[in-house]
């Protein structure tokens, strides 16, 4: 099983893996209009059309309205299923009546859930959750913002008077410490939970595992619970709107959810081999004005078209993708594939603009010298294209990344300078940080950074040096990129989460996310280093890694085991008792091994070591 990126990588280092396969799955194929994952998921599709032997195609999707013109590209039958084996009743509750229209059936009716005098959505939700939580229902409340869900289910906890989730609140206890963990504990108390980005993977998965088995009766959630994680409900509550970001100014803004993201969180209720032979998805309307438009833009509307068109964006990457997997050899091939893709089907008999593009992408990246073409026309990709290509960053970012190194003379690179260029790289721009108008404007994290290289004697290069001798103030992206470069450091070096939730204003997952995305950059970084001759190319790889699993080098022998049970807390400890490597933990004694860990931890480190 892979994501779609990793297969657009896989394929430039394996460009014949297609030949030994025999059937490939696609889920969520509406991800096709993606504007950041469509394009990679289109070339892949493309090239698996130009394979020879061809593999088989299955594509799912729920939410799919071009589904008959992508079954006509992908050249395959059209399987188009109706029906639920659940039936799921989508409505709108306005004054305790539920109006909704039943999925299969087509039929619409009204249902009495719990009757409220009060017009405020909070007072209604909380009631009809509590009503249906004495019916015995599980119940997930989809949520705009993260704060929103926390919230809800703390008043949830507090007002459902359920008893206490001892199961989860054990399974809770030996996790690493996170403000959002203390939280965590206040909700089990009241049979409640939430869920969002900002947990870590093993808070969530608590809440997962708990809510699946029944003891915990209701989540507060965001979308992320909608996509990739099978928790059903008998019903959800939807808040039919969310946050954005104004792609002009960069600022917050509310606004409606799509329909496709309606249809994906209504399916969450009513879900085959649940216990219920039905589910139900509510949004709550507090005037008959607003009861009507809700009707009319979610249970009776229709799914959007792709918006943007794949393929518009980025056709250099393509490109260079193509040359370094040796899919296509000649701009005659690169011209004979592009109307494989989507883009191609979609303007058949319009590739002269296409052809146009292809030609601009491809004197680009030879001015880059990312491709050579040789004597016979051949095309190739340079070392450094096949980097990129190899890595998944963007071509310009390659080249980015070779003037870095070529400007450093074999200057040993301060690891702060190296996360702080990254993250201003069009990869580490799209990685999101919290940051507020009082760290932007207080210019501590800028003080910090002159702090750290003074304290180490290290001399900055110019970007960094550009940054700390700004008189202006610097733009809000400079600032959340020297924010990003020192709680990246902290991370790598194996700094608690507690801590560097405080020190730097954000939650746990938020800092995983951050970290996890950051990581194969530093990998794509070490490996452009390489191709530069930059000497010191071998401790970026170390570091991709400390970053990764967010330990020291020290820690790293026993990271890369990634040993059952043992957080990043557990191998420093062990570290600084001797015991750094599986070897060392093998041969020792569980005397020895009861001072730093629990005896179920001892007990899973010798099933694991074995």
């Amino acid at each position: 099983m892979l994501v779609y990126e990793k297969l657009t990588q896989l394929l430039v280092r394996q460009p014949h893996l297609l030949r030994s396969v025999a059937l490939v799955v696609v889920d969520e194929l509406q991800m096709l209009g993606d504007p950041e994952r469509g394009p990679g998921l289109e070339l892949s599709l493309a090239k698996l059309l130009a394979s020879q032997p061809r593999p088989q195609l299955l594509g799912l999707s729920a939410v799919l309205r071009e589904a008959q013109q992508v079954a006509e590209w992908l050249e395959a039958d059209l399987l188009s299923q109706d029906e639920r084996p659940v039936e799921l009743y989508r409505g709108v509750l306005l004054g305790g009546r539920f109006r909704y229209k039943a999925y299969n059936s087509g039929e619409e009716g009204e249902q009495r859930l719990a009757p409220t005098e009060s017009d405020d959505p909070r007072e209604v939700l909380f009631a009809n959750v509590k009503h249906l939580v004495e019916q015995n229902e599980q119940v997930l409340i989809f949520l705009k913002g993260k704060r929103d869900t926390v919230q809800c289910a703390l008043a949830l906890a507090e007002a459902l008077q359920r008893p206490p989730a001892h199961a989860a609140l054990a399974a809770l206890e030996p996790l690493e410490e996170t403000s959002l963990k203390t939280q965590l504990r206040a909700a089990f108390s009241g049979g409640v939970a939430f869920h969002h980005a900002d947990l870590t993977s093993e808070e969530r998965a608590v809440v997962e595992t708990f809510y699946r088995n029944g003891e915990l009766r209701v989540i507060a959630c965001t979308t992320t619970l909608a996509f990739g994680v099978n928790l059903p409900a008998t019903t959800v509550f939807i808040e039919a709107v969310k946050w954005d970001t104004d792609k002009r100014t960069g600022a917050a803004i509310e606004t409606p959810i799509s329909w496709a993201e309606y249809e994906n969180i209504s399916g969450r209720a009513g879900r085959l081999g649940f216990k219920d032979e039905f589910g139900r998805s509510i949004l709550i309307a507090t005037t008959q004005f607003q009861a009507d438009l809700l009707w009319r833009s979610y249970v009776m509307g229709e799914q959007e078209q792709f918006l943007p068109a794949p393929g518009q964006e980025g056709l250099a990457d393509r490109v260079l993708n193509l040359i370094a997997s040796k899919v296509c050899l000649s701009k005659e091939e690169l011209y004979a594939f592009f109307p494989l893709t989507y883009l191609g089907f979609q303007q058949r008999g319009k590739m002269a603009g296409i052809t146009a593009a292809i030609d601009k992408a491809f004197a680009a990246l030879e001015r880059a010298q990312l491709i050579t073409v040789g004597n016979d026309d051949r095309l190739e990709a340079s070392t450094l294209g096949e980097a990129a290509a190899r890595k998944g960053i963007r071509a310009a970012t390659a080249v980015r990344l070779a003037r870095f190194f070529e400007t450093a003379h074999g200057r040993a690179i301060p690891e702060v300078e190296l996360f702080y260029f990254l993250s201003q790289t069009d990869e580490g721009r799209k990685t999101h940080l919290p940051l507020s108008s009082t760290e932007h404007r207080g210019r501590m994290y800028e003080s910090k950074i002159g702090e750290y290289l003074h304290e180490r004697g290290e001399e900055p290069g110019e970007d960094l040096k550009r940054l700390l001798n700004a008189r202006m103030l610097p733009t809000t992206q400079e600032t959340r990129s020297a924010k990003m470069a020192l709680l990246l450091m902290g991370w790598a070096h194996g700094e608690e989460l507690s801590q560097l939730e405080s020190r730097y204003q954000c939650y746990a997952g938020a800092i995983l996310t951050t970290s996890d995305e950051v990581s194969w950059l530093v990998d794509a970084a070490a490996e452009v280093a390489t191709v530069m001759g930059w000497n010191p190319a071998e401790r970026l790889a170390e570091l991709a890694e400390c970053t990764r699993f967010g330990v020291s080098a020290a820690c790293l022998p026993l990271a890369r085991a990634q040993l059952p049970g043992l957080g990043r807390e557990d191998l420093r400890t062990l570290v600084e008792a001797g015991l750094d490597s599986p070897t060392a933990l093998r041969e020792a004694d569980n005397e020895v091994l009861a001072r730093y860990l629990s005896f179920k931890q001892i007990e899973t480190l010798r099933t694991a070591l074995q």
